[in-house]
């Protein structure tokens, strides 16, 4: 049976039955009219949040209704009825829904998180009111409910805090069952409370004193979940976690200082605190759920249909002390092997229940095979999964119909859960159990080298999401490997696992299972060095290798199976989604375009032609093609199945910030740097059409989605609007304070917003281009946003490495997450899913669940690209600076790397030695300047001062100072000794690229995008003199070693040598063909060399400007070159990834110098699995391919 056709019907028939309107419906849902009139016309399908309310309002469960999506259940066909069936429905109707209910709103501070649905509840009407009074009159502070698991304490929370909600301004519900640090609550509370701003990093003291405040200030209502999943157990039952300890602060504030407000939390055992405090005048209290009266039990095990006496019931209720799922759970035996009767049952004699995994044990024992491993699969999920994706687990396939039956046994034994959105799930306290035993096994198989035993399971599943692979790590990998290297000690143990992959590939063990892929996660997990493993010819599931060193590893002849690889992709700074959602292009800073399946990550083509960063990309509306737009002054059109490149459009005389199709995909609009806007015709590639207005660059324009209508913004201030058919400019909108960023339509087209440097976004009306809100709260410019596909969310982000969410229709923001570790450069909605995706500076794509804000997936890239370099003064040593965050220094002779300095959080983008040899210093894009003892490698100091990214540092001649110049538009010079900042210079305009010391004086020259070079005296901070004559950026500048000359070069390819006594231009030296990005003079003066992003270095001849020689090498762009000391070698670093070093003399390159990729000497001869992007990824990050 494929989706039912008639769930919009069935929802238009149930409400006509009761004789209701469609705003009654739509009050009664909290949801506007409008959205059930979609529902009743099959044009929009009910959220997962919607079909709860809608199952509950008309007393119908979700199957009967047809409220399921086939894209939740893949290929569950006629099967659907038996699961429906063994769906228990309520035991009798629900509590009218008076008109007045329905018509109460939920209070806009509510926070639901993973809190259960409930629409049945029986008995304990003791404990509510006891806890209605503890908590309404009493005002208790903190109220512990306790019990062993399964005895209905979160059920019970979500009852009373549904009966209480009213009477708090704030609800907040956190699950802690996958052990979330205390910091993370922290943040996710105070977010929810309105107690925390975009760019606040508070310590763990200081969010406990901002959260004390609300409860003070606020009446909120906190509840915190499964607390025992952060306690240890055993002896220390009670005590916390290592690294969990907060917690206990966090009660004892909670429950010692006066507040209105109220934390309830649920756990198997009582934390400490609440046993130290309970009591007294702190107003904490604890209770202990009771066992289910005969009355109570009968009611929720009414549909087992159970016969017995009410002795009987008695007696079965003491045997399992009234806990609600070993009741549950034990009823399923008494139907089965007892036809319901209680009293045949307890004349079997049945074991005395003491704990709950007693019970549980005796039920697994009772499973068949396949239902022991759907719930050993369930556990180590971790979340509600699919049919589709519980069949996928399994190492032998089994038939739907197999499965399904054995999930109707599970489901009737009460062991599974199903979700409102049809998957499958386990109460927490079978999860547990399972992982125990999960555990258990491993460990046996593995020490005892069972691996078939080893392979039925995997100890972690590379491609879940990353909270849940997480949680995997810490519940099941560490566990593990805490067991073995107890039993095994560090180096046996990794023998150990080393041997029983040779075990594997001799045949051992299930073929196409787990084994290989869960020993290479504990080797990874271990720290093992996997220098030399052998994994040739075997099948490798689930391996999670992202971040991990994987060089110099045998992988001949295997088979990868939903493994995490490292991928190739450097800095991203753009992202475009197709319209289907299925395919994610990403735009580099190295002129390449990924593009991947939004589903799983997995690369599906690199387009490469572009010779500088990548901008802008666009789909076209029907997905076929991909625009691109980039530095190097193009546009690409691409077609998206072949990768292959259909047009490059030729116009612009500047960088192209932006792109866009048109809304038939006739059009394609491209703008940038020359502040001119082209439309060209996507079929033929030519240009239709120009339109002129902007004074200064344009950063972003978008198409209206019904309207021949084109909206732009830029360095401006202001918003323009183009009928783009006649190329007329029809309007003008007053924007923000500060130059625009980005601009976008809504889908629908009632909305224009625009982000902006002001830290705002607004939004106007497009009927009457009326202004209707300003969006604030974003912490820093606004580099991007994105509207979601049916317009009601829009997500922005930008250098405060913040993602919002905002809410279209109040205009709010309703999610904010610190989702990077560096600005984020771009933000999309994936269409016809749940998901975002966003790109930063810190190497990573991540993928975002938009409901809850949490992290799905992230994946990694890896760049080992080279920004500068630095001969020490005697000549030994060659340092480095990378995008990796890291210097390295290399022998020369040798081109052994002998150290690596750690340190900085972002790119290392400048190095410097000091003249005595003694010191280094570093800039980076994290905006600190580093002092380095170049002896030991350490760090010396930490100087901070700059709120922009540093691009050049340099030390004075005699060493005592440096400057450094960064892109908050200022140069900072230092005292060396003591990391004083002695001056800073402002009133630079444009980015400061280049700084230079002069060797005799202590002026200062720099290099801007200001095409003046502007010389400062370093003690006053006046400008002495100006050099002009650049036509574009200024990128390096450098004195000549007795100070006469100053040179430079520029993105307009020339170099020039200034007089440094006059500021007169004295030669023009030209010849390079891409941006000439930097220079150094040799030691005698004599010679100048410039690398270029033409990927080539030139010798000149100073005094007449002749070009000596052109050295070629390098296959990427050139990003640094210096002479060593004496001048007969030259050392210049790329993109590609390497140092050169050259013979200034002859011009060979003598040595090539490069640091050890991730996959550097792997073998990938004739592995499957491998996408022909994922293979060429992994040629780039050094693998190999060797037939053996």
């Amino acid at each position: 049976m494929k989706k039912q056709a008639v769930w919009y019907e069935n929802l238009r028939r149930e409400r006509k039955l009761r004789g209701l309107s469609q705003s009654e419906v739509a009050t009664a849902l909290q949801c506007d009219t409008k959205t059930v009139g979609r529902w009743e016309r099959g044009e929009a399908f009910p959220s997962p949040y919607y079909v709860q309310r809608l199952t509950h309002f008309f007393q119908k469960d979700a199957l009967t209704l047809g409220l399921f999506e086939d894209t939740l259940v893949p290929e569950m066909g006629e099967e659907l009825p038996q699961l429906q069936a063994a769906t228990p429905q309520p035991a009798g109707p629900a509590p009218a829904m008076h008109t007045e209910q329905r018509l109460e709103m939920t209070p806009r501070h509510e926070e639901w998180g993973e809190a259960p649905y409930v629409e049945e509840f029986f008995g304990r009407d003791v404990e509510q009111e006891l806890l209605r009074g503890w908590i309404l009159e009493e005002r208790c502070r903190i109220v512990a409910f306790l019990g062993m698991g399964g005895a209905g304490k979160t059920t019970f929370a979500r009852v009373i805090v549904e009966q209480l909600k009213s009477a708090f301004s704030y609800v907040h519900w956190f699950s802690l069952q996958n052990a979330p640090t205390p910091e993370t609550y922290m943040r996710a509370c105070l977010q929810h409370l309105g107690a925390l701003t975009p760019t606040e990093t508070l310590s763990f003291e200081a969010s406990l004193a901002r959260l004390l405040q609300c409860c003070a200030e606020k009446r909120c209502l906190l509840i915190l979940d499964n607390m025992e999943s952060i306690l240890q157990g055993g002896e220390q039952a009670g005590r916390y976690l290592t690294g969990y300890e907060a917690y206990g602060q966090l009660l004892t504030h909670l429950g010692t200082h006066p507040h209105q407000s109220c934390l309830l939390l649920t756990s198997r055992e009582k934390p400490k605190e609440i046993t130290r405090l309970e009591g007294g005048s702190a107003r904490v209290r604890s209770l202990v759920l009771p066992a289910l009266g005969v009355a109570e039990s009968q009611q929720l095990l009414q549909e087992k249909e159970l016969t017995g006496s009410d002795a009987e019931w008695e007696a079965l209720l003491q045997l399992y002390a009234g806990n609600p799922l070993a009741l549950k759970l034990v009823s399923a035996s008494i139907r089965e092997l007892f036809d319901g009767y209680i009293g045949e049952f307890l004349r079997e004699g049945e074991a005395i229940f003491e704990d709950i995994s007693e019970l549980l044990e005796q039920q697994f024992h009772r499973l068949s095979s396949l239902e022991q491993d759907l719930l050993q699969w369930l556990a180590i999920e971790r979340e509600p999964v699919s049919l589709q994706t519980l069949s996928d687990d399994l190492v032998i396939p089994v038939a739907k119909g197999a499965l399904l039956d054995a999930l109707n046994s599970l489901r009737r034994r009460s062991m599974v859960e199903i979700s409102v959105e049809h998957r499958f799930t386990l109460q927490p306290v079978i999860m547990e159990f399972m992982i125990e035993r999960l555990v258990e096994l491993l460990f046996v198989c593995l020490r005892g080298g069972d691996l078939a035993g080893c392979s039925g399971y995997a100890v972690m599943k590379a491609q879940a999401s990353d909270y849940i692979r997480e949680s995997q790590v810490r519940l099941i990998v560490q566990p593990l490997l805490k067991r073995l290297l107890a039993t095994l000690g560090h180096t046996h143990c990794e023998n150990h696992l080393r041997s029983l992959l040779d075990r594997l590939r001799e045949g051992e063990g299930l073929e196409s299972g787990y084994g290989a892929g869960n020993i290479v996660n504990l080797l990874v997990e271990l720290g093992a060095n996997l220098q030399g493993l052998d994994c040739s010819s075997l099948t490798i599931r689930q391996a999670y290798l992202q971040g991990s060193d994987f060089a110099f590893v045998n992988l001949a002849h295997a088979t990868l199976l939903n493994c995490a690889l490292n991928d190739s992709f450097a800095w991203i700074l753009c992202l475009a989604v197709s319209p289907d959602g299925r395919l994610l292009a990403a735009g580099t800073t190295v002129g390449t375009i990924h593009v991947l399946r939004t589903d799983d990550a997995t690369p599906v083509l690199t387009c490469s032609g572009h010779s500088e960063e990548i901008r802008s990309l666009a789909f076209s509306p029907d997905g076929r093609y991909l625009a691109s737009g980039s530095e190097d002054h193009t546009v690409r059109l691409w077609e998206v199945e072949s990768g292959a490149c259909q047009h490059i459009l030729h116009g612009h005389r500047d960088q192209v910030r932006t792109v866009a199709f048109s809304p038939d995909g006739r059009y394609v609009a491209s703008a940038g740097e020359d502040r001119l806007i082209y439309l060209w015709d996507a079929f033929y590639g030519h240009v239709e059409s120009v339109l002129d207005g902007h004074s200064q660059r344009v950063r972003s324009l978008v198409f209206h989605p019904s309207l021949p209508l084109l909206a732009s913004t830029g360095d401006e201030t202001t918003v323009r609007l183009w009928d783009y058919e006649q190329g007329a400019h029809v309007a003008t909108l007053a924007g923000p304070s500060q130059a625009g960023r980005v601009v976008a339509f809504s889908p629908d087209g009632r909305l224009l917003a625009a982000g902006s440097e002001d830290h705002t976004i607004r939004l106007w009306r497009t009927e009457d281009y009326e202004q209707v809100a300003v969006l604030q709260g974003q912490g820093s410019r606004v580099r991007t946003m994105h509207f979601s596909a049916d317009s009601t969310l829009l997500a922005s982000a930008g250098d405060d490495q913040m993602l919002n969410l905002w809410d279209m229709a109040s205009h709010q923001r309703i999610h904010q997450v610190h989702a990077h570790g560096s600005r984020i450069w771009s933000v999309v909605f994936v269409p016809n899913t749940t998901q975002l995706i966003s790109t930063s500076e810190d190497d990573t794509i991540r993928w975002w669940d938009r409901r809850s804000m949490l992290c799905l997936r992230t994946l990694r890239g890896y760049t080992d690209l080279l920004k500068a370099l630095a001969y020490s003064p005697d000549g030994h040593l060659l340092l480095s600076g990378s995008e990796d965050r890291t210097l390295r220094l290399w022998e020369v002779e040798t081109g052994r790397s002998l150290r690596t300095l750690r340190g900085h959080q972002n790119r290392v983008r400048t190095v410097a030695y000091s003249q005595d040899g003694f010191t280094i210093a570093s800039g980076s894009e994290d905006e600190t300047v580093r002092l380095w003892d170049a002896r030991t490698g350490h760090c010396l100091r930490i100087l901070r001062a700059h709120t922009h990214l540093v691009r050049s540092v340099v030390f004075s001649a005699d060493g005592s100072l440096l400057a450094s110049a960064s892109h908050d538009l200022t140069v900072c010079v230092w005292v060396v000794a003591t990391g004083q900042l002695l001056r800073r210079i402002e009133g630079i305009t444009g980015y400061i690229w280049k700084v230079a010391f002069h060797p005799v004086t202590r002026q200062l020259a720099c290099g801007t995008d200001d095409p003046v070079i502007r010389l400062w005296d370093s003690e006053t901070g006046e400008v002495v003199r100006e050099f002009t004559g650049h036509t574009h950026r200024v990128w390096a500048i450098e004195f000549s070693p007795d100070g006469r000359y100053l040179a430079s070069c520029s993105d307009d390819l020339t170099l020039r040598v200034w007089d440094v006594a006059s500021g007169a231009c004295l030669r023009i030296m030209d010849g390079h063909t891409g941006w000439v990005r930097t220079l150094a003079f040799h030691p005698d003066g004599t010679l100048l060399a410039t690398g270029s992003h033409d990927q080539t270095i030139r010798l000149w001849e100073v005094q007449t400007g002749r070009c000596l020689a052109v050295w070629r090498g390098h296959e990427g762009w050139i990003w640094s070159v210096t002479f060593r000391p004496g001048g007969a070698q030259l050392a210049s670093c790329s993109d590609d990834g390497t140092i050169k070093l050259w013979d200034v003399a002859s011009g060979a390159c003598t040595r090539t110098l490069r640091s050890t990729r991730t996959y550097e000497g792997t073998n990938i001869y004739g592995v499957i699995g491998l996408s022909e992007a994922q293979r060429e990824a992994l040629h780039f990050l050094g693998a190999i391919e060797e037939e053996i």
